[in-house]
């Protein structure tokens, strides 16, 4: 008897089509931190109709091209090595910049606000609590979970990996993404949603639009490790 497919979850429909993401966003669907959840239901629970949001996403597949700065179509196509050079390289570079760039912005509008100083430095406590975890995050990817998938790939299951199973250190990263997003969340309502005065200073613009700019790509990101690397290494695994 042949096994049965598995369903199409949100997650998988962003990864397997990338212009999907696209069309998700824009109806509210959350392929990363909801990911796992199966289209049926997030369709019905959006009150949509699954093969209507299908059409969106065919429709937004003929309209756009996929860009070498988002991996284009071919990201599932991909080997788990190319993946994991892929993710440094756009992403793990991309915050070794902008994390040391964004504290210091936001430490000098702290230290410039006046009636908002309390707000401020709530911004900043959570800021760097984030930055540290996220630090580490890279850190620990870099040296033990992305070397071994690597070694996954070359060697096959029998290769000697420093955890007794990949669900683990997978699980670990994701929870600490589940924090980093939550610290985003925060942010946002402290700050109304990145609003910017008419008044406000070059630095305070550029902090925000920085802000937003760094979510978009962490939420990028983390679609590329949860919903494709990640599940490509566990599919190996099963």
């Amino acid at each position: 008897m042949k096994k049965s497919r598995e369903p199409m979850t949100v997650g998988r429909l962003a990864a397997e089509r990338p212009a999907a993401a696209a069309v998700l966003e824009r109806l509210g669907f959350d392929y990363v931190w909801q990911g796992d959840q199966v289209l049926d239901e997030a369709c019905q629970a959006a009150g949509m109709d699954v093969n209507e949001l299908l059409e969106l996403v065919a429709a937004e597949e003929h309209s756009q091209q996929p860009t070498p700065a988002t991996g284009g179509a071919n990201l599932m196509e991909r080997s788990l090595t190319e993946l994991c050079d892929h993710i440094e390289q756009t992403h793990h570079e991309y915050l070794k910049v902008q994390l040391p760039r964004l504290d210091t912005l936001i430490n000098w509008v702290t230290e410039q606000a006046e009636e908002r100083y309390e707000v401020w430095d709530s911004v900043r406590r959570i800021f760097r609590k984030m930055r540290a975890e996220l630090e580490g995050n890279l850190s620990s990817q870099e040296w033990v979970l992305f070397p071994a998938i690597r070694r996954l790939e070359q060697h096959g299951k029998r290769a000697g990996f420093p955890f007794a199973r990949f669900s683990e250190p997978i699980g670990k990263v994701k929870q600490e993404h589940q924090r980093v997003g939550e610290a985003f969340r925060e942010l946002r309502r402290l700050t109304d949603q990145y609003a910017v005065p008419s008044d406000a200073s070059h630095s305070y613009r550029e902090l925000m639009e920085s802000l937003q700019q760094c979510e978009k790509n962490l939420y990028e990101h983390f679609h590329k490790e949860h919903n494709i690397l990640f599940r490509k290494t566990l599919k190996i695994m099963r």
